[in-house]
């Protein structure tokens, strides 16, 4: 399992929630309170799993999707984080910014829709 391969110095731990190809359910729960214990964060890809299967957030640290495969614009993703990590800012220069400010705005209170709050220290 993925927990046999996380050593001391893992600082991430990134998977398919669900896989696209074989349909592979990966133990997601399992997995994030194995690594709640340990000081490695846990990113889970969800785009095949929201819709889909039931989902719970509460053990991860990151979660990502992609709107194409809920019939939403294709290019279009969304980063979920825990409220207590910290992650650099970048800024992504668009031709078009009217859209960009409108996909802001559309997202601004996404916390409301995924609460990801985790009881870390």
């Amino acid at each position: 399992t993925i927990i046999s391969l996380v050593r001391p110095d893992t600082l991430l731990v990134s998977l398919m929630h669900v896989n696209n190809e074989t349909g592979i359910i990966q133990p997601v729960k399992e997995i994030g309170e194995y690594l709640y214990t340990t000081e490695t964060y846990f990113h889970v890809d969800a785009t095949q799993a929201i819709g889909k299967i039931k989902v719970d957030f509460s053990d991860i640290d990151f979660m990502s999707m992609s709107f194409h495969k809920i019939f939403g614009m294709k290019g279009i993703g969304l980063l979920v984080k825990k409220e207590n990590i910290a992650i650099m800012e970048i800024t992504i220069e668009v031709g078009n910014k009217e859209v960009l400010n409108k996909l802001i705005s559309a997202f601004r209170n996404i916390e409301n829709v995924y609460d990801v709050q985790r009881k870390r220290g």
